[in-house]
């Protein structure tokens, strides 16, 4: 067995955590790109409390703020108009978009040049080879894990399709993550986070490259996932879940970054290149026809028995009463993962814009990605076709 691990130099995470941001960036340098999400409102939230913090800090801040999906094109914007203000840090606050796109920059303000001089599939792919600006990740969402990442994951729209740039550089210096911070998310945004994030867990823990550091984070992460996730969506007051999901979605993150994904993620990333479908809503909507592939195909070969095994072992968190035989076991899991899917309202392909005649092509991308050489089984390019029609 061999195995990388590789994680943020600091982790931080507890309710309250956030009123220590302003002390803790300082301790990096005194002039911050603060990289945030468009859509915090701007008083009473997050976004209040960070500022005053850094600015009680005395740190001297340049705002950046990320609409939408991260593009090549905007983090270029941003590091053009960043470089004379020689940030000592960067700072990043929000969703995956907000978080990777401050990665992104801080790579490029530590090595020079442009995003497509170092990223995956369509650019030249070259490795961040001198250290990036050091970068703090605030999540406010509980979905991506971007937090605990060493990739940042951008859309070209002129080519169509999302790729990633990739390297230890990108690893934040510190990870802050407050389950406080997502308290006040509506319920369309906590359910397809959520969904990225049990999505993330499941794939990792299926993946080629998973190993027992990312398995027991994997399974420990489904968990909270299974009894929170349902119950965060319902609103309420309902801190202990949220912080459930905080905690799915870091070790999430972590999972992603050390063993993988799969093909939920590679048909995801073809998707957003080409369509405005948010991220967590298109990862929910696959999980349960890519789980059911892939168990029917490990099922039919005498070497898919030990993720089969990995798959029972889920079936025991999300069925924890079920003493049924092995196959009705894992067919009663692909059945909850498709009733949690429609219970929290996810829209199929057709909202988006995306109709049969797009399927071909979107699946052709999608056996081209990174994530989906680590599925546990091959997919062909047909059978992925079949599985996003029937998400249509």
């Amino acid at each position: 067995m061999m195995f990388e691990w590789s994680l943020p130099a600091s982790i931080v995470f507890g309710r309250g955590s956030i009123g220590e941001i302003g002390l803790r960036v300082a301790g990096f340098g005194r002039r911050v790109l603060f990289v945030r999400d468009g859509g915090l409102p701007e008083s009473g939230g997050a976004l209040d409390a960070v500022r005053g913090r850094l600015e009680s800090a005395g740190l001297s801040i340049k705002e950046e703020v990320v609409k939408g999906e991260p593009t090549v094109e905007g983090v270029d914007e941003i590091v053009r108009r960043a470089r004379s203000f020689s940030p000592e840090a960067v700072l990043g606050l929000g969703g995956g978009s907000a978080m990777d796109t401050a990665k992104a920059a801080a790579g490029l303000l530590g090595n020079g040049g442009e995003v497509l001089d170092y990223l995956e599939i369509i650019g030249k792919g070259k490795p961040f080879e001198r250290p990036a600006v050091p970068l703090i990740a605030v999540p406010t969402t509980a979905g991506t894990g971007s937090e605990a990442t060493r990739n940042a994951v951008l859309t070209s729209r002129a080519h169509g399709v999302k790729a990633s740039l990739r390297g230890h550089a990108l690893l934040p210096k510190l990870a802050l993550v407050d389950p406080a911070l997502t308290d006040s998310l509506p319920a369309d945004i906590t359910a397809s986070t959520g969904l990225d994030a049990l999505t993330q867990c499941l794939e990792s823990f299926l993946a080629i490259k998973a190993n027992p550091f990312t398995d027991a984070l994997a399974l420990e992460g489904l968990r909270r996932a299974a009894r929170s996730l349902e119950r965060v969506c319902r609103g309420g007051d309902v801190p202990d879940a949220r912080d459930d999901m905080s905690l799915a979605a870091l070790f999430s993150g972590i999972c992603l970054a050390n063993a993988g994904l799969g093909a939920v993620h590679g048909l995801a990333a073809a998707i957003g290149g080409k369509f405005p479908a948010p991220h967590g809503a298109v990862c929910g909507r696959l999980l349960p026809p890519v789980f059911s592939e892939n168990v029917r195909a490990l099922a039919a070969s005498s070497a898919g028995r030990p993720a089969l095994v990995k798959c029972l072992s889920i079936a025991a968190i999300f069925l924890p009463n079920e003493k049924a035989s092995e196959e009705t076991r894992l067919a009663r899991l692909s059945e909850r993962l498709f009733n949690l899917v429609s219970d929290l309202k996810i829209p199929g392909w057709a909202f988006y814009g995306i109709a049969e005649a797009d399927l071909p092509a979107l699946a052709a991308a999608a056996a081209r990605s990174s994530s989906i050489r680590q599925n546990p089984v091959v997919l062909s390019e047909s059978t992925l076709v079949e599985i996003l029609r029937s998400a249509l």
